[in-house]
């Protein structure tokens, strides 16, 4: 019989493009950057870090890095969505001089949609303060960020805080106490997962590195106290015990004189005694 002829099969393989990843409304639907993928489907999740300088054509907003997150396809273009921004160190330094106090801030705020967002801001005064009136100044700032925050939605919030409309209505509130000389929000993130639509589009659920909700910080720091407390406790038992070996224990009236009657010497005899044996 001949032998059969082998029969080799092609594998196709799906050719890759670039794929233009479309920006938010707040920066007028500009290209955040270019992804390679077989399919515009593949992009859906991923994250983007960029400078704001090169999205927003702006020089001054170079100090600003952007966080986005591709949600949705629309007219066969990946749709991101922007979750934050934060100050880059390098120029957070140039703010701080000699003669200055510098007041920075952490704290959760919950926008009119629901976002609940970590934001920090940072204060810098015309001269040194005292520590009391820079905790004035600082609770000023945030009361007032809440505020704004309970009234706008997050989409609009990020919007003011990253073209620095926020920041006149900050100094204002704070200047009240005492002189300001610059504000900035160092990083504004959103901190829980939620399901954003954008563009009248539904888009996926935006899930950020982290999700610490407000009630759960308050839970974690109890069991922490009382394992501190047992071992405040068990420290105190072990420092008793190496008390009672160390020290040795009261011995009663009667035992302490028997012990004191053994021990002591016995009478030596008389030389008379030892003279007559002698005889």
């Amino acid at each position: 019989m001949a032998p059969k002829k082998k029969v080799l099969t092609k594998i196709k393989k799906k050719k890759k493009k670039w794929v233009k990843v479309v920006g938010p409304k707040m920066f007028q639907h500009a290209a955040l950057a270019d992804i390679y993928v077989t399919d515009a489907k593949d992009a859906l999740g991923r994250f983007l870090s960029l400078n704001l300088a090169t999205v927003t054509g702006d020089i001054k907003k170079q100090s600003l890095q952007g966080y986005f997150k591709v949600i949705s396809i629309k007219e066969g273009s990946p749709r991101a969505f922007a979750y934050g921004f934060q100050m880059l160190p390098s120029f957070l330094k140039r703010l701080v001089r000699r003669g200055r106090t510098k007041i920075a801030d952490s704290f959760l705020a919950k926008s009119k949609d629901g976002f609940v967002m970590r934001i920090k801001p940072l204060l810098v005064s015309q001269t040194k303060v005292p520590k009391s009136l820079a905790t004035k100044i600082r609770l000023a700032a945030r009361e007032k960020l809440k505020e704004v925050a309970s009234q706008t939605n997050f989409e609009a919030f990020l919007e003011e805080a990253i073209f620095q409309k926020l920041r006149r209505t900050v100094k204002e509130a704070c200047e009240k106490i005492y002189p300001i000389r610059t504000v900035e929000i160092r990083s504004l993130k959103m901190e829980q997962r939620h399901y954003v639509e954008t563009d009248g589009i539904k888009g996926g659920s935006v899930d950020i590195d982290v999700d610490v909700p407000v009630a759960k910080k308050a839970e974690k720091t109890e069991p922490a106290a009382e394992e501190s407390a047992e071992h405040g406790k068990e420290a105190k038992k072990r420092a008793s015990s190496a008390k009672e070996k160390s020290e040795p224990a009261e011995q009663p009236v009667e035992k302490k004189a028997a012990s004191e009657k053994k021990s002591s010497p016995k009478p030596k005899k008389a030389d008379d005694e030892t003279d007559e044996d002698d005889q």
